[in-house]
């Protein structure tokens, strides 16, 4: 319903009446200066906006992983150990359904039961501990499952090789058997599951984020994709592409303290 002018007017603003490739090369340069445009929604820099929203999706993303890491390690090794007992078999059969059941559907069912019939918990918004509980369930239920499984698989494979038999031969207690030389050797892969799932959990946060309500970056980019805010969609999802690569940079730079023989290979 705008008028032509309001229409000229607006494009000439946002420079949209460039060429492509000039506008191309003007959101690069702006890049480089910091300057990642303005919003069409709030006509407030992009920038400042994702920082605004950041820290909740920070907080969210952290407390998924903690959870990840200590229930999915735990779980995994335990299973790994104990391999073909009734409780791996049980342990395997709730990676399954973590892995099948939709984050947004495990969000809802969890307001339901935890949140509207139960009161446990709030339904949503950001606030304590409690209003952090139930989307950090949702957000870290496919990641805990995904290193449950990895780890779980990668103990079986250490626990045959021929150095854990001479541990164990030589009279190594079965503690340290596991804790100095199995689960050293286990957290290569782990690690790198967590750098190359991080993708998930900065994408699983749209989601999770949209069911409770919850005032971060991944709501933020939903708001953006439904009033076709196009400056906010792409200053995010640039910001949210850095952040993944370098989490895998920095998951490379921690293979050469997990095992020195990286390092002494990369050396030469």
């Amino acid at each position: 319903m705008a008028t032509p002018e309001a229409i000229s007017e607006f494009r000439s603003e946002h420079g949209l009446d460039r060429p492509l490739i000039v506008q191309y090369l003007s959101f690069i340069g702006g890049i480089l200066r910091g300057d990642l445009g303005k919003s069409v929604r709030y006509e407030e820099p992009v920038l400042d906006l994702f920082l605004e929203r950041v820290s909740a999706t920070l907080q969210l993303g952290l407390a998924a992983y903690l959870v990840a890491i200590v229930v999915g390690i735990s779980a995994g090794v335990y299973s790994g150990y104990r391999a073909g007992s009734i409780l791996d078999k049980s342990i395997r059969v709730l990676v399954l359904i973590g892995q099948a059941v939709p984050g947004f559907y495990l969000g809802l069912m969890l307001i339901i039961i935890f949140a509207v019939e139960l009161r446990w918990f709030p339904t949503g918004g950001r606030g304590g501990f409690r209003h952090l509980v139930l989307p950090t369930i949702t957000l870290s239920a496919y990641l805990t499952t995904v290193v449950l499984r990895f780890t779980r698989s990668a103990m079986i494979d250490v626990l045959h090789q021929d150095y854990i038999r001479t541990a164990r031969g030589k009279g190594v207690p079965e503690k340290l058997v596991l804790l100095r030389h199995a689960f050293r050797n286990v957290l290569i892969p782990i690690v790198t599951i967590l750098g190359v799932q991080s993708r998930v959990v900065l994408t699983g946060a749209v989601v999770t984020e949209t069911v409770f309500s919850w005032p971060g970056i991944g709501r933020l980019t939903v708001q953006a994709i439904q009033t076709r805010d196009f400056p906010m969609i792409q200053g995010n999802v640039f910001i949210i592409t850095c952040m993944v690569v370098f989490l895998n940079l920095a998951v490379d730079l921690m293979y050469g303290y997990l095992d020195p023989r990286i390092k002494v290979s990369g050396a030469r």
